[in-house]
């Protein structure tokens, strides 16, 4: 019977998987933004990715002085998912004019007490407010998010995404 149960729940999570993962790909059609050609003899073939496209490929990191686990920040096809070191935390977005991240719709969050304080009131006013974003790979692969306010926080890529 646990063994029935067990395969009944494996088959669940790959058919809900497979559909999420197909409505996700439908939603990543329709809000990719338009891409400007440019001739290969002009650039490499990574720098002809677009920053959408390489916003989603890796695992963003920020290392706050007052904290001492960095906030990760993750974008998959229209999601921002967010970890400060206690709660886990996303939202759905979208990209308006290549430079601006919007978060739509509601935060979804955890709730687990923790002394990552500074990280949360961080996350929440990334998942809270529009964004312009600029990715740089020059010294090395940042994230540059700045907020309506002016203030910035720069990011470095972690791990590519697979």
């Amino acid at each position: 019977m646990i063994k029935n149960q067990k395969r009944f729940t494996h088959i669940l999570f790959i058919t809900l998987l497979s559909i999420t993962f197909s409505g996700c790909q439908t939603l990543k059609e329709h809000h990719q933004p338009s891409q400007k050609n440019h001739s290969s003899s002009e650039q490499s073939p990574e720098s002809q990715v677009s920053d959408w496209e390489n916003l989603q490929r890796y695992t963003w990191s920020y290392q706050s002085t007052h904290s001492k686990h960095p906030i990760l920040l993750l974008f998959s096809h229209n999601h921002i998912h967010a970890y400060g070191g206690c709660n886990r935390m996303g939202r759905t977005y979208i990209i308006e004019n290549q430079t601006t991240i919007i978060p739509k719709g509601s935060m979804i969050s955890t709730l687990i007490g923790c002394s990552a304080l500074e990280n949360e009131r961080l996350i929440r006013l990334f998942l809270s407010n529009p964004m312009l974003f600029k990715i740089s790979d020059r010294p090395e692969r940042t994230l540059k998010l700045t907020l309506n306010n002016g203030e910035s926080y720069t990011f470095s890529s972690e791990q590519e995404q697979k």
